[in-house]
């Protein structure tokens, strides 16, 4: 019955919404239509009223009305202006509406800062600032301030602008436990000249690389240095987003033979696994590699388990096995590779 419902709904002219509706509006109105479907059918759900109602204001699916009626408010337009870089309409909003400057978007609470300085969008950002939005001011997803993302999509000018504005380059805290260095280079896409001056930059200002960061650079040089100063360094694990990597398995994901034959020498242990029980050879898959080179990666990473149950250290032949097959082919990680998302 529900289907034919839907069809009539489908053919007829579309209703219109309030002059200005609301996410508030629209999931009351949601409630009220599963009320009435729930009448005619006890198991109807939540997301058949949600759909049903997308259909009778013209929209093909909950989500496009959802996003229709969220640009139509005041904080709908200011964050689509700030993702846009439309600087004009953003100063005359908030112009009009001087305490929207705080406004936070859904679900990760990101602030227009945020969406700006993403977005590489200087003149919007130098707005925003100008206003008085706090340059250090966090978002709840992945508790970071707008120069992790824009250090992140290589926005040298917007992360020096933030900060001149007394942004703090270091950026402890984050969910990822990489700091805004680490945000600039350790996702994959960030090997490139636009993410290093980020790095060299934030360095400048008073940074220090990590042993991650480090890694993800090649900087032979920074990773002894570190290690050198202290060798627990070698053991330190990514957060639990990358299933707490020690940076021999970063080495690996990332693709950088020469980290991976450089930690080896500094002494990390090629046997220990990530929180998945995973060692550094299980994150090589290389599609390209014939049948006799793949069985001798799993050979070794399955020979060298066995010896550390037994107690026993891998030969030092292994290591260099291991080295030697990093450095063929193209590679692909076994698990989660922590890939730079972006959730707007």
């Amino acid at each position: 019955m529900r289907d034919v419902r839907r069809e009539s709904r489908v053919c007829a002219r579309p209703a219109a919404p309030p002059d200005n509706p609301n996410l508030d509006w629209l999931r009351k109105k949601a409630k009220r239509r599963l009320e009435d479907l729930r009448a005619a059918d006890p198991g109807a759900q939540l997301a058949e009223a949600q759909f049903d109602l997308a259909r009778l204001y013209g929209f093909s699916s909950w989500r496009a009305l959802k996003a229709r009626v969220d640009s139509l408010t005041i904080e709908g337009q200011l964050f689509d202006a700030a993702r846009k870089g439309d600087v004009d309409t953003l100063s005359g909003l908030l112009g009009d509406s001087p305490d929207k400057l705080q406004a936070r978007a859904k679900p990760y609470e990101w602030s227009l800062l945020h969406f700006a300085a993403h977005n590489g969008h200087l003149p919007v950002v130098d707005m925003l600032l100008t206003h008085g939005l706090s340059v250090n001011t966090r978002e709840r997803g992945d508790n970071t301030y707008p120069m992790h993302w824009a250090a992140a999509a290589g926005h040298l000018n917007v992360v020096r602008r933030l900060a001149d504005a007394g942004g703090d380059v270091v950026g402890h805290g984050d969910d990822h436990e990489l700091e805004v260095i680490g945000w600039a280079t350790c996702w994959h896409g960030c090997d490139d000249e636009a993410h290093r001056a980020v790095a060299d930059f934030l360095v400048s200002r008073g940074a220090r690389h990590h042993i991650f960061s480090a890694i993800a650079m090649n900087l032979e040089g920074e990773v002894r240095r570190i290690v050198t100063a202290d060798p627990s360094a070698l053991n330190r694990r990514m957060s639990r987003n990358e299933n707490n990597q020690l940076p021999l398995h970063f080495a690996v994901r990332m693709r950088r033979p020469p980290m991976v034959a450089l930690l080896l020498t500094l002494g990390a242990d090629p046997l220990a696994v990530d929180s998945g029980g995973m060692p550094a050879a299980g994150y090589v898959i290389a599609p390209d590699m014939d049948r006799e080179v793949m069985e001798k990666i799993r050979h070794l990473a399955s020979a060298g388990l066995v010896s550390a149950e037994r107690g026993h250290r891998p030969p030092r032949g292994s290591m260099m096995d291991l080295v030697a097959l990093l450095s063929l082919g193209d590679w692909r990680p076994r698990v989660s590779d922590g890939a730079k998302y972006s959730r707007h």
